[in-house]
């Protein structure tokens, strides 16, 4: 059974000094919100990812998915200067479906993504997609190459031809409020190949004339 994480900020985790992006920004949220961190490793054994030439029970992947846990746990500690309210759990289950459970109950859930192998962004980007598309919170995905920033940034909020989703607005300019930065609501959209044609042609008469 999934421990619950009550107004917790989630944070998937794969091992020490892979994830410190991640950690960063989910330091960064629970210090200005006051919230408890949860560190999850989800694990699967051999027989779940039919894995050739891996032969681990679950009671082996479970420790050693304990092990990993731990030591995320002491990295974001340091991170923290030791003062940090947070727990580390290891969890079995695929990825993106232990973060969607937990999000039930989480105020936010961060993925750190990286610039990584096609094999790793496939991974990783099945695990943010996955997060991101079921999840019942706002979803983070992180660079790797993300730090803390002191002066104020910009929310950017992506929005359909109606102005919505409302909850997308909601989560900008929430996350707006929280740290002082700005706003700026962006909607883009493809013309048709009709309406591109027509104004390709209407582009080269008037050149000519």
């Amino acid at each position: 059974m999934i421990e619950r994480a009550d107004g917790a900020v989630v944070v998937g985790v794969t091992g020490r000094g892979r994830d410190t992006a991640a950690l960063r920004l989910a330091l960064d949220v629970a210090r200005r919100e006051e919230a408890e961190v949860l560190l999850v490793h989800a694990f699967q054994d051999a027989s779940a990812t039919d894995l050739p030439g891996y032969a681990l029970s679950h009671e082996q992947a479970a420790k050693i998915a304990g092990t990993v846990a731990e030591e995320v746990s002491e990295e974001y500690a340091a991170l923290a200067g030791g003062a940090a309210g947070h727990r580390a759990v290891a969890v079995p289950g695929i990825p993106a479906r232990v973060l969607v459970e937990l999000s039930a109950y989480a105020r936010l859930v961060v993925v750190q993504h990286s610039r990584a192998t096609a094999l790793g962004r496939l991974f990783v980007g099945s695990t943010v997609n996955g997060a991101a598309a079921h999840a019942s919170c706002p979803v983070v995905s992180v660079n790797e190459d993300w730090e803390p920033v002191t002066a104020p940034g910009e929310v950017v909020v992506g929005v359909h031809a109606g102005g919505g989703p409302v909850e997308v607005l909601e989560a900008g300019f929430a996350w707006a409020v929280a740290t002082g930065a700005s706003v700026r609501v962006v909607h883009a959209w493809r013309l048709d190949t009709t309406t591109r044609e027509a104004c390709r042609d209407a582009s080269t008469r008037a050149s000519t004339v």
